[in-house]
């Protein structure tokens, strides 16, 4: 599989703004719930943020998973790290300490609902090898036949059936799904070979041929339409419009070592702020400090200073997690396992 050709620095920048764009969306949720689900301007705006989980799994499937036990080990390790240490941080700051909520930072994977992306990427990276293996092997004629299939069960049967383990695509069937994707936009199955002008003009009228519509039939009617076939993971709108935003980074061909040293600490972003024990405090906190009405300002701002923060730290504490990890693959002397 021919899926080792170094990343340009603007899928890094792709995934620097879609972590902007994941804690912009956490913070309007996190906060102002109430006032975002019923207001057709700021449940528009979150539409376009959406697309930040699904551009992650479209890079995955572009560049392809390589397993390694290294790999996994790292990705793991750095999970578990920052689940002990967010726990220990914060029951210091709340004065809450137990050893039961001490021994579940352990299991960060069974005792942290909102990680439920990590368990899932989790999930790809252990059928990467099998998945890899049908792509490398299947012609176009099986891909796209492969395609359909997910399609119909992630996508139809997901959004249109009852069925609780495929909804809203937080699930292992659509991340293979968006993988799939991903690898076909690479291999030139899906999308067409536009321009880069191109491709933004898609990716423009998309946006502001959905997002007006479902501002001013907000609550009834196309808007309840578009509701339902583009707001979970598994959406197609969301899905289509994700891949426009792609498609425009993959002809952006940008050069720079500061993005590159930036994305790095992409991951520990997510999982510092997305921590429930961090945000037993954080929402609180910001709520109190940061009482407005000027919304978009107050939560742009805050993205920006929570992910500067979560970078210093992580900054910080990379050569601490980076020595565990490298001492523990070299205790158990399994570096070729995978």
């Amino acid at each position: 599989m021919s899926m080792s050709k170094t990343r340009n620095a603007s899928f890094e920048l792709l995934r620097i703004i879609c972590m902007f764009m994941i804690v912009l969306y956490h913070l309007f949720i996190k906060l102002d719930y109430s006032a975002v689900c019923t207001s057709a301007f700021y449940s528009s705006l979150l539409f376009p943020l959406h697309v930040a989980v699904i551009c992650f799994v479209l890079i995955s499937g572009y560049f392809g998973i390589q397993l390694s036990f290294k790999k996994l080990s790292a990705f793991y390790i750095q999970v578990l790290f920052y689940n002990i240490v967010a726990y220990l941080v914060c029951s210091v700051i709340s004065n809450e300490f137990s050893v039961k909520n001490f021994i579940i930072s352990f299991l960060p994977l069974s005792h942290n609902q909102d990680l439920w992306f990590i368990r899932t990427y989790l999930y790809l990276m252990l059928l990467s090898p099998i998945i890899n293996k049908y792509l490398s092997s299947a012609p176009p004629r099986k891909f796209k036949a492969m395609l359909v299939i997910l399609v119909f069960i992630s996508v139809y049967l997901g959004i249109k059936s009852d069925d609780q383990s495929l909804r809203d695509g937080k699930n292992i069937t659509n991340f293979i799904l968006i993988y799939f994707i991903g690898y076909g936009i690479r291999h030139k199955f899906i999308g067409g070979d536009y321009s880069l002008k191109k491709d933004i003009v898609f990716l423009l009228v998309f946006n502001f041929t959905l997002l007006p519509i479902y501002y001013m039939g907000f609550g009834h009617g196309v808007a309840l339409f578009i509701h339902r076939w583009g707001w979970g993971y598994n959406s197609p709108l969301l899905i289509i419009n994700a891949i426009l935003l792609f498609m425009v980074f993959t002809k952006m061909p940008i050069k720079a070592n500061s993005i590159s040293v930036v994305a790095k600490s992409v991951f520990p972003i997510y999982l510092i702020h997305s921590n429930l024990n961090v945000q037993k405090l954080l929402w609180p906190f910001i709520q109190e400090s940061f009482n407005t009405d000027n919304l978009i300002l107050r939560n742009v701002v805050l993205a920006i200073c929570i992910m500067l923060l979560c970078m210093v730290i992580d900054k910080i504490l990379v050569p601490i997690y980076g020595k565990i990890t490298l001492f523990s693959i070299n205790k158990l002397h399994i570096n070729n396992i995978l």
